[in-house]
Formats: structure tokens, C-alpha cells, sequence
């Protein structure tokens, strides 16, 4: 590998403690200056990198807030979807009569244990939401 000679100029103090330190650990200046130009072009590397991977983070970042923002619109509108169900039902269900309580009861409890074991696999074809309402069919 081709080398090339460069000259590097030193404060009395940091020329000093450069001295101190190779006569307790052996070594010649050169080989100091090497190791600290390579110590300092592997912490630009591993700055460039964290900087990149900053960026990737930050557009992670971004796009996992926008994706919540979307969750929480959709949590609106079902609840907002919920509220009118509820109030529709409310209104134009008429009480059972007491003679029927039972009976109807029976009904809606097996009624709901069907549903209950028809919604996994409609959720698993991928349709979602819209796998429901054919199990209410």
C-alpha cells in the first residue's frame, strides 16, 4: 500500500502529554497520529450512520403517526357507527312482554354463542368488518 508523509503541527502541551503516553505504552508518534486519523475517520463512518439510520427512524416515526391517525378516525366512526345502533335499537325495539322473557332470552343467548363462534373465521379471510355482516346473515 502507498503511503504518503504529511506534517502535523502540535501545542508544547498536547506534543507532551503525546510523549508521557508513548514512553508508558511504547510506540512512535507516527504510528499515534495513524491511530488517531483512523479512530477519527471510523467515528465519521459511525456518525454517517447513525445520521442514516436517524432518518429511517424519523420516516418510521412519521408514518406510524399517520397510520394511528387513520386508527383513530376509524375508532371514531365505529363509535360514532355504535351510538346510532344503539340509539336506533333503544327506540324502536319494543320491551319484551314478561310471558316472553324467557323464551327469548334462550334465543339471544344461543343466538350470540353463534355469532361468537362465526366471527373468527369470518375475520380470517381478510374481509374484516365486512366478513361480519355476512355472519349476521
Amino acid at each position: 500500500m502507498a503511503t504518503s508523509q504529511i506534517s502535523v503541527r502540535l501545542d508544547d502541551g498536547m506534543l507532551q502529554k503525546l510523549e508521557v503516553l508513548l514512553a508508558e505504552r511504547g510506540g512512535t508518534r507516527a504510528a499515534a497520529v495513524r491511530e488517531a486519523v483512523r479512530d477519527w475517520l471510523q467515528e465519521e463512518r459511525r456518525r454517517d450512520e447513525q445520521d442514516h439510520l436517524e432518518a429511517r427512524i424519523a420516516g418510521s416515526l412519521s408514518r406510524t403517526r399517520k397510520e394511528i391517525s387513520l386508527v383513530r378516525n376509524d375508532v371514531h366512526v365505529l363509535m360514532a357507527f355504535f351510538d346510532r345502533f344503539v340509539r336506533s335499537y333503544l327506540v324502536h325495539t319494543p320491551p319484551v312482554p314478561l310471558e316472553a322473557i324467557d323464551a327469548q332470552a334462550a334465543t339471544a343467548s344461543e343466538r350470540y354463542h353463534k355469532l361468537m363462534r362465526d366471527i373468527p373465521s369470518a375475520l380470517q379471510n381478510g374481509e374484516g368488518l365486512a366478513a361480519l355482516w355476512s355472519v349476521a346473515e
